[in-house]
């Protein structure tokens, strides 16, 4: 039997990398528009950009929900333990 405070840290890693990673590429995205300047760049990285912002709100809504439904499930499960 494995205690849940073990993997505790692993997830909450493991969550906060899922959420800041598109948010990484956003600020490259951005960062390469301030550079190239009025190139042909700027869709491709202006696409880039969006797509991170919508892509982290994503999967932080994921985790939000996920995290919701393992608190529900120990609430749930605790008085069967005694």
């Amino acid at each position: 039997m494995t205690d849940r405070t073990q993997d505790e840290p692993r997830d909450t890693f493991r969550r906060y990398f899922l959420v800041t990673w598109p948010l990484a590429i956003m600020v490259i995205g951005m960062s390469i528009v301030r550079i190239q300047n009025g190139v042909w760049w700027n869709e491709v990285v202006t696409t880039m950009v969006v797509s991170g912002l919508v892509v982290s709100c994503a999967m932080a809504v994921y985790a939000a929900r996920k995290d919701r439904a393992v608190r529900r499930q120990a609430a749930t499960s605790e008085p069967e333990r005694g």
